[in-house]
């Protein structure tokens, strides 16, 4: 354990000098644990005994042996006086990230160290490459939640708490255009491939630069010699579809923000994707109104280059490529679909069955990717991501559709449109 102390880097700040906590702290830290003042709010006012401080040290020196982050005592830097200590803490279940926590005795309240605590061990966990940091204060703590939204923490749920109302808290700063161009191409996208990307902006959000900023991180990681692809159809069934005009918002801002930048193309259809790159042309090429998402879409289209798909912040019920996976697969089952377009210049409409369903049960792909390895999982920005290529996802699904063409569908009576879908086929 002395190693992974001694290997630790510690944060900084103006006033305030920090130590990775270990063994030989144990007094010192466990007097802060048992001060009156410090552990008012803190693991809900209790008692703790010097055994459960002890503890508390190994799990720091674990957590930095693992994450890099862990505890530290604050002294001050001209007089040396313990103020307190600052870092992150696991509790069990662990949370996805470990939690912000700091105290400091009262005579050192008031003089701006609590903000000075916490923003130092912000500033370190987020060089450790951390997305995110969580937090947790009582409604009655108004002292520790004006410090937590001060540097900049946002109250994200209600939680009941040991003296009535508790607040999670969280902080995420913005991921910039080089930090997201490194996870996608960590992640595997590939420069100068084919990439269809289906994203939730909210997830991946804040990002340098907002949608735009995201859209510049993905053209940066394909290249030059690559090809970027979104989905931009729009919701409207009545009218004829315009290509440059109508919004296709109800997809995300950043699809609705892709389709209008210079230089990308967009294929003129109700059904519409958009792409930019030397394979854009070739991929917005005219198709059919009546088969959405058949081998002959930009969906297909990619399928056919050997292009990737990534899914930002979504799972695979938003993934268009397992629509084409179910007619490849020779799926039997259509929903009643109908679509506007013009034809000789008049409005005419089209009807026609298309596979569909309510797509909740698309998450099965995830699994069937997992258990081959043929799915890359990370982070980009603050959003999960999943990456994989067009031919494994329909590889993976088309092997099981073949042996049960239903296996997308809920079973009968707990959903209207699998219902639907169910009962055309065959009997």
């Amino acid at each position: 354990m002395a190693a992974a102390r001694s290997d630790a880097a510690v944060p900084s700040s103006e006033r305030l000098c920090y130590a990775p906590l270990g063994p030989d702290d144990l007094r010192a830290f466990h007097g802060l644990i048992q001060d009156e003042y410090a552990r008012r709010y803190m693991l809900d006012g209790g008692v703790m005994t010097e055994d459960w401080s002890a503890a508390r040290i190994q799990d720091s020196e674990a957590l930095f042996a693992r994450r890099g982050v862990g505890v530290w005592l604050a002294r001050e830097r001209e007089s040396g006086a313990l103020v307190g200590f600052t870092g992150f803490f696991e509790f069990s279940p662990p949370e996805r990230e470990p939690q912000l926590m700091y105290a400091l005795f009262e005579r050192f309240a008031g003089r701006g160290y609590a903000t000075e605590m916490a923003r130092a061990a912000i500033a370190h966990a987020r060089g450790r490459g951390f997305p995110h940091v969580i937090a947790e204060a009582d409604e009655v703590n108004g002292a520790s939640l004006r410090v937590l939204e001060k540097v900049g923490f946002v109250r994200v749920a209600t939680l009941p708490g040991a003296f009535g109302n508790m607040f999670r808290l969280r902080l995420a700063w913005s991921a910039t255009h080089d930090e997201l161009v490194g996870q996608l191409r960590a992640l595997g996208v590939e420069p100068g491939g084919v990439l269809l990307v289906h994203t939730a902006f909210s997830k991946v959000a804040p990002v340098d630069g907002g949608p735009r900023g995201l859209i510049d991180a993905l053209r940066a990681a394909v290249g030059p010699d690559g090809t970027l692809v979104m989905p931009s159809m729009c919701d409207d069934d009545e009218h004829p579809f315009d290509v440059t005009s109508f919004s296709c918002r109800a997809l995300g801002i950043v699809a609705d923000t892709f389709w209008r930048l210079p230089g990308v193309l967009r294929s003129d259809s109700p059904h519409a994707f958009a792409a930019v790159g030397p394979r854009a042309a070739e991929i917005t090429l005219p198709h059919p109104a009546d088969i959405p998402h058949g081998p002959d879409s930009p969906p297909g289209r990619v399928h056919a280059l050997d292009g990737q798909v990534l899914l930002l912040g979504v799972g695979h019920d938003s993934n268009t490529s397992v629509h084409l996976a179910e007619l490849l697969a020779g799926v039997r089952y259509r929903r009643p679909a109908h679509s506007t377009i013009l034809r000789d210049g008049r409005p005419t409409r089209i009807d026609y069955g298309e596979n569909d369903s309510c797509c909740a049960r698309f998450a099965l792909v995830d699994e069937w990717l997992d258990a081959d390895g043929r799915q890359r999982r990370g982070t980009v920005g603050h959003a999960e991501a999943r990456l994989a290529r067009s031919r494994d996802i329909i590889a993976a699904t088309t092997t099981r559709l073949a042996e049960n063409e239903t296996l997308f569908l809920h079973p009968p009576g707990v959903d209207d449109e699998c219902d639907q879908a169910r009962a055309s086929l065959p009997a």
